[in-house]
């Protein structure tokens, strides 16, 4: 079992995301957006605090079995819409009207879990982190480069903060390797929309104010978390999604922008409190 080491108050985490809330709000306006997306933005937010709230005690008392459990679950989530589906990227669920991306919403999970795994003995460690990797390869074969860059700087966290084996760092990190060289074999043919994946490039087009408030509230949510030891890998993660935001590599959407990134920021700040 995870021993308890810190308490983080559910909702001093939550509120590292909220800046972005009204960011978004505004890139929305500058995009054009229909006022309803502000509506649904808002109701995921709440959406992810009472998934915080309500699913702390499961997360509580999680084995190092369980975490290599729950990420074979996140792998085979993340497959899920590769199969039945033709050409291009399958990166999404689709339920209804609402268009979730499903990385979003279980890969944090994964990473703060792992970051807690213990590292006495090695055996969690290196099951947890091996578990990591058919994650990276499913979301390569989508492809998500951007997802595989900010999962392998995550892990290169974990690895380091646990002062890990060095068979273990050397088959993780070359597996890594060769999930990044994979995702790099199909180009994203998708653009990014401007009030999701593409906020920075809106808000620096329009509004050098908004721009400015935008980056502003990636920091403060990075930050945030880095603060904290073992929501660095989670910090890392977010920080390359942010950078290959800019660089419009395969742009995922950030936490405050969009809907499953809402989800999955709920599940990590119940996780995240030891």
């Amino acid at each position: 079992m995870f021993a308890p080491a810190r308490r983080h108050h559910v909702l001093n985490l939550w509120l590292l995301g909220v800046p972005s809330l009204f960011t978004s709000g505004a890139v929305m306006q500058l995009a054009g957006a229909p006022p309803a997306l502000m509506i649904v933005q808002v109701g995921a937010a709440m959406a992810a605090l009472a998934i915080a709230w309500g699913s702390r005690p499961l997360w509580q008392r999680v084995s190092a079995t369980g975490v290599i459990t729950i990420c074979l679950l996140a792998t085979v989530a993340c497959a899920s819409p590769l199969v039945g589906h033709g050409d291009g990227p399958q990166r999404w669920w689709h339920l209804g009207g609402v268009t979730l991306y499903v990385a979003s919403i279980v890969v944090p999970t994964c990473l703060v879990l792992c970051g807690r795994t213990p590292p006495d003995p090695a055996r969690p460690l290196i099951a947890s982190a091996a578990a990591l990797v058919p994650l990276a390869l499913v979301l390569a074969l989508q492809p998500d480069l951007s997802q595989v860059l900010a999962i392998t700087a995550a892990v290169a966290m974990i690895l380091w903060q646990h002062d890990a084996p060095r068979p273990l760092a050397f088959g993780v990190s070359a597996s890594l390797l060769g999930a990044i060289g994979l995702a790099r074999q199909t180009p994203d043919p998708y653009l990014p929309v401007p009030y999701v994946e593409g906020v920075l490039f809106t808000a620096w087009h329009h509004s050098l104010v908004v721009a400015g408030a935008v980056v502003a509230s990636a920091v403060v949510l990075i930050g945030g978390l880095a603060r904290h030891r073992t929501l660095r890998p989670a910090a890392a993660y977010l920080a390359v999604l942010s950078v290959c935001a800019i660089a419009g590599i395969t742009p995922a959407p950030l936490v405050g922008y969009g809907s499953g990134p809402w989800l999955g920021f709920g599940l990590f700040v119940g996780a995240a409190l030891e």
